[in-house]
């Protein structure tokens, strides 16, 4: 569902839906592991509460290996639709946005 996340100050910091997946691990006994990831339009904030980044984050399978055999692994990614702005609300390119901000960011949480 949708997620937002909030600044100490209480301003938006984030907003963006995040889905459920699973894969099956085994202990003692087969077990299925629940995670979560984010999907769909997100949204950043800077603390004074222009827009960072906004994009959307696409599926990324990945095949595991569990203890039980191989399974799939659904992460997200970033694809080009992503824009970013500067803290006074000016688009700059994503080059531009790394040069101030850390990619894991966007590709985190």
């Amino acid at each position: 569902g949708k997620w937002e996340y909030y600044y100490l100050n209480e301003r938006l910091e984030s907003v963006g839906k995040y889905k459920i997946d699973s894969y099956i691990s085994c202990g003692v006994e087969a077990s299925r592991v629940f995670y979560e990831i984010k999907f769909g339009e997100w949204i950043y904030f800077y603390e004074n509460g222009q827009k960072k980044a906004e994009g959307i984050y696409d599926e990324k399978i990945e095949q595991i290996r569990t203890n039980c055999g191989g399974d799939k692994k659904v992460l997200y990614k970033t694809n080009d639709s992503w824009k970013f702005w500067d803290k006074n609300g000016n688009t700059i390119s994503k080059e531009e946005w790394i040069k101030f901000n850390s990619l894991e960011e966007i590709e985190s949480k």
